[in-house]
């Protein structure tokens, strides 16, 4: 048990605070890491039954470490403070007769420089009659030589390995933990990935063909099948009763997603021509993984530009910056998401499209509540652009409270929609209040 009002909740903002076990004989060097989850989110593991409430802390025993993840109180508390990374750390010394964890001191372990992580996920062995379909991880945008890198998938016995990838996953959830190379400098960063993609079949077919999005989710990535519904070319001859013809979002027949016809037809710039070709990506080729960045400080990509032309119902304040207000997202896919959505160009190429579909990749993010009410700012959503080192607003959608969304294409996340021989690249998202 962990007592909420003895630890260092006056420093660590509850609501963005995310708890962890870690095992080993220092923090450089990490035998396993048992996330238990954000505090504000634990409330079915808190115990009143003793004395003052308190966290289950799940694997925890005496020498391990407990790492919280979060934000700075102080830095919520007033709504014109950018938000403050802080990481701390103590070691489990002893526990007291209410088998209480006591820890003698909490380090800060705050990073002075927070990198972007993202993890990335491709197949290697498809699910079989009573066998789970396998995962190889690897990691991106991380400097080897600054970091010790653990991947640790959700469930894993494994002790941990310090490498950049990790072979033969069946978890589809876990967290990468990265520490210092040596023990000059003690800090922690530690960051939550999740896998998603169609099942090899299913019937009958739901509209959303590859679901996707973060382990909290905060953070949803929807297509949408605008076939389903309508009869397609083999059902207009196969002559059922148009009674018999499901009309919401239900196929005609039974779908393997394996077997659904999504050309490659993407690589026309480049030379590839996709009249001459027929190679096929099935829907369950698709792994898409988010990567929630917890830590993400003011200073990651400075100043948020807004583009000449975007729409906005606002008038952005010449003076006032823009303030950060959620976690970073990365998104990895192993496949293009171009042949997904086609291109204007592509579109008006009746023969090389007759038989592409667009399925409207859409991406979702969810905010609190706070920052619906915050007054004289508005919110908009930015990807990371690279070469500026900045991030650059986009064309933000507010269908409803709390929820902001996103259409993704080439414009707004050229990294999953690569042109010709370009390789694929993460795309970081976050969402920004931006003064009036």
């Amino acid at each position: 048990r962990w007592d909420l009002e003895n630890g260092p909740q006056n420093q660590i903002d509850n609501k963005h605070c995310w708890v962890y076990i870690v095992k080993g004989e220092s923090i450089y060097t990490p035998t396993a890491l048992i996330a238990q989850g954000e505090v504000e989110s634990m409330g079915t593991l808190v115990d009143h039954t003793i004395s003052g409430p308190a966290l289950r802390l799940l694997g925890a025993e005496v020498g391990d470490m407990i790492v919280l993840v979060g934000h700075r109180k102080t830095a919520v508390e007033e709504p014109d403070t950018p938000l403050a990374p802080l990481v701390l750390c103590a070691t489990i010394d002893r526990l007291n007769e209410n088998h209480e964890i006591e820890s003698d001191n909490w380090d800060d372990v705050t990073p002075n420089q927070i990198p972007r992580v993202s993890v990335k996920a491709t197949i290697a062995a498809q699910a079989k009659r009573n066998q789970p379909a396998t995962y190889n991880l690897s990691l991106s945008d991380i400097d080897l030589n600054a970091w010790k890198v653990f991947i640790c998938p959700l469930g894993d016995q494994e002790p941990l390995d310090n490498a950049p990838n990790k072979q033969g996953v069946t978890a589809l959830d876990g967290h990468v933990m990265l520490v210092p190379p040596n023990g000059d400098h003690p800090y922690i960063m530690i960051a939550g990935y999740s896998l998603g993609g169609s099942p090899d079949s299913g019937f009958p077919v739901h509209p959303n063909p590859i679901p996707a999005g973060s382990s909290d989710g905060n953070a949803m990535i929807f297509f949408y099948d605008q076939r389903k519904g309508t009869k397609n070319d083999d059902d207009q001859n196969s002559g059922s009763s148009p009674a018999m013809v499901p009309q919401r979002h239900v196929c005609c027949r039974p779908l393997d997603y394996a077997d659904m016809d999504v050309k490659r037809q993407w690589l026309r710039r480049g030379g590839f021509n996709p009249t001459q070709t027929k190679e096929t990506i099935a829907f369950d080729q698709y792994r898409i993984v988010v990567t929630t960045n917890y830590l993400a400080s003011e200073d990651e990509g400075v100043e948020l530009t807004i583009p000449d032309g975007l729409d906005l119902e606002f008038q952005p304040h010449p003076e006032k910056r823009a303030q950060p207000r959620s976690y970073t997202f990365g998104l990895t896919s192993n496949l293009p998401l171009t042949p997904l959505r086609p291109s204007e160009e592509q579109a008006a190429d009746r023969e090389a499209t007759q038989k592409a579909h667009d399925f409207l990749p859409t991406l979702v993010l969810y905010y609190d509540n706070q920052t619906d009410e915050a007054d004289q700012r508005k919110l908009l959503l930015a990807r990371y652009d690279r070469a500026a080192n900045s991030w650059t607003a986009l064309p933000t959608v507010l269908p409803g409270k709390s929820v902001v969304a996103l259409s993704l294409n080439a414009d707004t996340a050229p990294g999953l929609f690569p042109q010709g021989q370009e390789p694929l690249r993460t795309e970081y998202f976050r969402l920004f209040l931006v003064p009036e």
